[in-house]
């Protein structure tokens, strides 16, 4: 029982660090990533041809090194990296190792999916990094570096919030109102977890601020927050790029993959475009929630015989209303991007067929076995 109770702490601990993904944080930090420099790279730009016995997509993520979940079979890691690059890219242009500075007031957000200080949502796998692979941290840091990174690690773990369990109602009110972040544990312990709660960790604590706070007095060569110190900036891309720490992120997003699977099950999609642009959904925006579902099934029932793609453009439609006013533009270009396999977003032209070399209408019915 206790390495029950041990293994699902640190579940928890792992499953919110994609906590900036899922609220109006993140819908506005994907239009603002790589803001150390206010530069975009173009996405795409060192693409190679699929190699046999790789994961057969045109990828700008390097996997080399990467522990997938041992339940995913092959089309299913094909499927979530090709997510992960299209949904990163959209997020910011460095990948694994996409850094932001403290232009939010979050500290500094790293990762494909921006995980932050401020949120809470970068601690954990920071943690998880300082407890089974201290040498990411040595061979990045200097000793100095790496006590007062520790330190500041050390502070939050000391005061972290513990989890709670809610109805998945509750969830998806909750997170919509952006009262709490939400973590997905989906048959990992069998069936001692009711797959009808889920756990929460209430946003924005206090303790996240003394993070933060520690981020602007150490790693920017200004109290404003803008600019890196080199040394650090260095680090924290080399901790961000190592193998280690791209299966932290990539086990962080699998909720996300999961989440994607059960709406299409719902919806009864089956092109591959469907997944990735749910994907992209439970990325950007968090949830789709029941009355979204009622809009479009009492659509639908009104189009008995609208195409796959008709019906993803009206549950666009449906859900852009509910996105953050600022950022519905951006909300309704990257995934009709998605969708449409073309698209202007953030400022370029994406053909992303071209780019991640798919076929946006193959099948993939994404029926991924649990553990």
């Amino acid at each position: 029982m206790r390495k029950l109770i041990h293994h699902f702490i640190f579940l928890t601990f792992l499953m919110f660090s994609t906590a900036a993904c899922a609220n109006n944080v993140s819908e506005g930090l994907n239009s603002l990533s790589d803001a150390e420099n206010g530069k975009n790279e173009v996405p795409g730009a060192e693409n190679t041809e699929p190699k046999p016995g790789d994961l057969e997509i045109c990828s700008t993520l390097d996997f080399a090194g990467v522990s997938w979940p041992s339940h995913y079979q092959f089309e299913d890691q094909r499927a979530f990296a090709l997510a992960l690059n299209i949904t990163g890219s959209f997020e910011g242009h460095s990948g694994w190792t996409n850094l932001s500075n403290n232009f939010d007031g979050q500290g500094f957000s790293m990762g494909i999916l921006n995980q932050n200080l401020g949120q809470g949502s970068i601690q954990p796998l920071l943690l998880h990094i300082r407890d089974h692979s201290p040498h990411v941290f040595e061979q990045a840091m200097t000793q100095e570096m790496m006590t007062s990174f520790l330190g500041m690690l050390t502070e939050w773990e000391a005061s972290a919030p513990t989890a709670t369990l809610a109805p998945l109602s509750r969830v998806d009110e909750d997170v919509e109102k952006g009262i709490v972040d939400e973590l997905v544990l989906r048959n990992v312990l069998g069936e001692t977890v009711d797959k009808r709660y889920y756990p929460l960790v209430v946003r924005l604590e206090p303790h996240n601020q003394k993070s933060v706070n520690w981020a602007k007095a150490n790693l920017y060569t200004s109290s404003s927050g803008k600019d890196f110190k080199p040394e650090w900036k260095d680090a924290l891309k080399a901790i961000a790029g190592s193998p280690e720490y791209v299966t932290l992120q990539i086990e962080a997003a699998q909720y996300l993959h999961e989440r994607s699977h059960d709406y299409r099950q719902r919806l009864g999609w089956n092109e591959i475009r469907a997944y990735l642009f749910l994907f992209d959904i439970a990325t950007q925006n968090g949830t789709l929630q029941e009355k979204h579902f009622d809009q479009f099934d009492a659509w639908l029932a009104k189009n008995p015989n609208a195409t796959e793609e008709q019906q993803m453009l009206k549950m666009l439609e449906i859900r852009v209303k509910d996105s953050n006013a600022k950022w519905r533009d951006d909300v309704r270009k990257r995934k009709t991007a998605i969708i449409k396999g073309t698209g202007f977003v953030h400022g370029e032209d994406r053909n992303l067929p071209l780019e991640y070399c798919y076929d946006p209408l193959e099948s993939y019915p994404g029926n991924t076995p649990t553990p």
